[in-house]
Parts: structure tokens; C-alpha cells; sequence
């Protein structure tokens, strides 16, 4: 769980770092803009791409479905998710962006196959394998990011980079430690994905629901205001996403333990956990909410320079 959470929060770190330096290393506000509408369309392309099915996997502790069919029920929701994004954002985005949103779906899209190995892995009790995939990958599209946008000044170049290294490290890190355990070669089994389809549906729904509540204020905000004042909101903002993903660090890794606890009808050990992962939660978004309301102005010019002063509020 530590080598997990310590990855997950380097690899956050870093996501929300591509953020400050698109600032850094371009002039203006409309890289990042640019950067912070892909990444809203991408909101939205998510929950379709993964459909809950790492919960539902991590879950499976009687392995009702070996990891190749997994696999191939990942493979499906991420052709039906990004043939769906990419339509709905030829009918609300400019025509300028599209190669942009297309390459970071495709990124995101890499993303979602090697979750599923991460799922193989936390079922055998491997999350270091996660964690180090974290901390490879991050530091890896770093610095592919960083040369993308310093010596050629292109967020597509950059993206195309962070698509490769991410394709490299998926097959050398997560696919040769993962397949030990498992075959992992894509599978659609027509049963699963029915099933899941059924399954998950609803919270899926639920979350594409709360990436909206995100995603089309920001698409307004570009549409309406142009990409530099995207960007300005988006970097400001930045730094709150700190309290939702610090919170599902918490919950994430115990999953299999409250699938355990339920399969095994242990409902004092399932609530106890229930109600420490619950304060949990609340502790970090406590602490966050009043660090960012006190030194918040002050982080935002550390890491934006003063220019972004003006609108920390």
C-alpha cells in the first residue's frame, strides 16, 4: 500500500506538473488552455474508457474472469469511448484543438490497458509493481513533455512523445512483471461484456455526471473567454484536485479488502473499515482544504509567477 500510494502521489504530482510547466515553457496562456480542454474532454472519456471494471476486477476474489477477458472488455469501452469523444468534440470544440484532444485520449487510453494489469497485480497482492509503474511512467512522460515543449514548442509533438514512453514502460515494467501471474492477451468474451456493460452502467453514468459538472463550464469558458482565460482558470484551480485524488489514494488500495470482508460476510470488520477509510478521507480533505486556503495565493506565484497573482481568488 505505501509503494502504492507513494507512486500514485508522485504520478499525480506530475500529471498536475504538466499544468504548471505548459505555463512555464510556451508564452502565454494558450498552451495551457489548450492542455486544460484536452484534459476536460478526457474527463468525460474516462469513466467510459475504464467503466468501473477495476473495482469489479479487483473484486472478482472466486476469478469468475481470468485477466485476458478483462482485457478485452477494456479494449472494447475504449474504442466505443473515444470514437464517442472525439464526435462530441467535433461538435463542441474548434476544429483547432481536435489533434490535441486526439492524441491525449490516446494517452489516457494507454493508461486504462495498463490499469488492468495493475488490477492482475493488486488481486496477487503486488502493489509495488503499481507503484513503481507510477514513479517510472511519471518521471518518463516528464521529461518526454519537457523536451516536447522546450526545444519544439509543440503540445502535440509533446503528447506524441508522453504516448511513446508510456507504450515503452507499459510492455518492458507492467507487462513482463504482470503476465507472470496471468496471460493478459486480449479476450472479448460476449458474456462479460454484456454483464458488465449491465452492471456498471449506472455509476458510470454517475461519474461521467460528475466530470460534466468539470468539463462543460471549462468548454464554455473557452468558447466564450477564448483558451487564455482557460488557462488561467485551470492553473488556478489546479491545485484543489489534490483533495479528491488524495482520497481516492485511501480507498483505492483497500478495495479487495472490502471485497473480501463482503464475499465472507464479515460485517464488523467491513464497517470498522468502512469508518476508518471514511475519516481518512475526511482528514486529508480537511487538511488540504485549509493549507490551500492559507498559502494558496502564495503557491500559485511560486509556480506560476506573478502574473497569476491577480486572479488567485
Amino acid at each position: 500500500m505505501i509503494w502504492n500510494s507513494l507512486g500514485s502521489l508522485i504520478y499525480l504530482g506530475i500529471q498536475w506538473l504538466l499544468t504548471v510547466l505548459v505555463v512555464r515553457l510556451s508564452t502565454g496562456y494558450d498552451a495551457a488552455g489548450l492542455l486544460a480542454l484536452a484534459m476536460a474532454i478526457g474527463n468525460i472519456f474516462i469513466p467510459f474508457a475504464n467503466y468501473r471494471m477495476r473495482i469489479y476486477q479487483i473484486s472478482d476474489v472466486t476469478h469468475e474472469y481470468s485477466t485476458s477477458e478483462y482485457m478485452g472488455f477494456r479494449c472494447v469501452t475504449i474504442f466505443i469511448s473515444f470514437s464517442a469523444c472525439m464526435i462530441y468534440a467535433l461538435f463542441t470544440c474548434n476544429f483547432e484543438p481536435l489533434g490535441v484532444i486526439a492524441l491525449w485520449l490516446i494517452y489516457k487510453g494507454i493508461e486504462a490497458i495498463i490499469d488492468v494489469m495493475h488490477g492482475l497485480d493488486q488481486q496477487n497482492m503486488r502493489m509495488d509493481i503499481i507503484g513503481k509503474s507510477f514513479i517510472f511512467r511519471g518521471i518518463g512522460t516528464l521529461v518526454a513533455f519537457c523536451l516536447g515543449m522546450y526545444f519544439l514548442n509543440s503540445l502535440e509533438l509533446s503528447f506524441i512523445f508522453m504516448i511513446l514512453v508510456s507504450v515503452i514502460l507499459g510492455y518492458v515494467w507492467d507487462y513482463r512483471k504482470s503476465h507472470i501471474f496471468d496471460r493478459i492477451k486480449p479476450v472479448v468474451n460476449k458474456q462479460l461484456v454484456v454483464s458488465l456493460l449491465k452492471r456498471c452502467f449506472l455509476i458510470t453514468i454517475a461519474n461521467v455526471a460528475c466530470s460534466a459538472a468539470i468539463t462543460i463550464p471549462r468548454q464554455y469558458l473557452a468558447m466564450s473567454c477564448g483558451e487564455w482565460a482557460l488557462g488561467v482558470y485551470a492553473s488556478v484551480a489546479a491545485p484543489v484536485a489534490i483533495i479528491q485524488m488524495g482520497g481516492g489514494y485511501i480507498y483505492g488500495p483497500l478495495l479487495g479488502s472490502f471485497a473480501t470482508y463482503y464475499e465472507n460476510n464479515e460485517r464488523k470488520n467491513f464497517f470498522s473499515l468502512f469508518l476508518k477509510t471514511t475519516l481518512g478521507m475526511a482528514a486529508v480533505g480537511i487538511i488540504c482544504a485549509v493549507l490551500l486556503e492559507l498559502f494558496g495565493p502564495w503557491l500559485l506565484n511560486l509556480l506560476f509567477g506573478n502574473s497569476i497573482g491577480e486572479y488567485s481568488y
